[in-house]
């Protein structure tokens, strides 16, 4: 007997994959048009298309938390399941530091619509992809579903990122050809002007780019990315915000390993005190506590075993192996926790 959720699961990612392909040909279909009725009414169309991408991303979600919820409670739980379950959860251990400055650039840093380029270093050691889930959640709650995008830009470490390519990708995601553009400046006003044109009101754009420490290794790659591409975005989304209420963009960069130097000029870097939209904020790197470590267990664990004493035991024991690392906490909730 076939397994009724599996074969939903592959509906929705055939339809999923066909959806994106029609967003693609709507965006240049568009960016094609010479008429504007014709450009309004294909952005129209990308819109359309996109809200039913994130509706069925929405429920490949539920049906994938659905299954592993399933697997905990069979007789014999499928071990991978269950840590992908409680992996799911490890953005929840509390980066309090960090939400508190994600909620002051998104409360008090609205006016002429709200833009932050974010930076998170030694992601590898410190939990950036739980760092980028956490802020993925925030954003999401201060939107309606279908008004949320993210943009994806991975560099693997084989690979060499630098502007150009960032933005590239960037553009690849809108649909952007870049061998047409033989500047970062003048790709760079194309992604800002087809971001713009898909902007509505409430509108949250997150752009996530993982692996960007060549950038930071040449430092003049990244004021390329500032002066060619944010700075321009802030300004143009100052002119969006007269036509647009309550629209975010946030760019979050990641490096793997390596922080960025002390001695960062004013002129590119600013502090969550005196935080300026066009300048990059350093996003805080915070240690996990013993405390911390007891709540997550004894809020996510499905070890339904565990007494306190036993839960504060755990914790300590994680907590003192660990020295605080996240990641290094993050491997071991998921030993522990998981029932073998």
């Amino acid at each position: 007997m076939p397994d009724i959720n599996a074969w939903k699961r592959q509906i929705l990612e055939n339809s999923l994959n066909k959806l994106r392909q029609d967003f693609e040909a709507a965006i240049n279909q568009r960016d094609r048009a010479l008429a504007a009725p014709d450009q309004n009414r294909l952005q129209r169309q990308a819109d359309e298309i996109w809200e039913q991408i994130e509706k069925q991303n929405s429920e490949l979600e539920s049906l994938e938390l659905t299954l592993v919820n399933n697997s905990v409670a069979i007789s014999k739980p499928n071990s991978a399941s269950i840590q992908k379950k409680l992996e799911s959860q490890l953005h929840n251990i509390d980066f309090k530091e960090l939400s508190k400055t994600i909620d002051i650039v998104l409360r008090d840093h609205c006016d002429g619509g709200c833009a932050a380029l974010l930076l998170f270093q030694e992601s590898d050691t410190r939990g950036g992809e739980w760092c980028a889930a956490l802020i993925r959640e925030l954003l999401k709650r201060v939107t309606n579903e279908g008004k949320f995008r993210e943009i994806p830009v991975r560099f693997e470490a084989r690979e060499k990122a630098n502007s150009m390519e960032l933005l590239r990708r960037i553009g690849q995601y809108l649909g952007i050809e870049a061998k047409s553009h033989d500047s970062t400046n003048s790709l760079s006003q194309n992604v800002i002007q087809t971001l713009r044109r898909s902007l509505q009101n409430g509108s949250v754009v997150m752009i996530h780019c993982q692996g960007c420490d060549d950038i930071f290794d040449e430092i003049d790659e990244f004021y390329r990315i500032l002066e060619d591409f944010w700075r321009n975005m802030v300004s143009e989304l100052e002119m969006v915000s007269k036509q647009c209420y309550e629209v975010k963009i946030i760019t979050l960069l990641f490096t793997g390993s390596k922080p960025l130097p002390d001695n960062n000029p004013v002129d590119y870097c600013c502090t969550i005190e005196q935080f300026q939209k066009n300048k990059l904020l350093k996003l805080p790197q915070e240690e996990w506590t013993q405390e911390d470590i007891r709540v997550w267990i004894a809020r996510y664990s499905v070890r339904d075993d565990l007494d306190p004493s036993q839960i504060d035991r755990m914790a300590k024991r994680i907590y003192e192996s660990a020295g605080g690392i996240p990641h290094v906490i993050g491997d071991k909730l998921l030993q522990e926790c998981c029932p073998m």
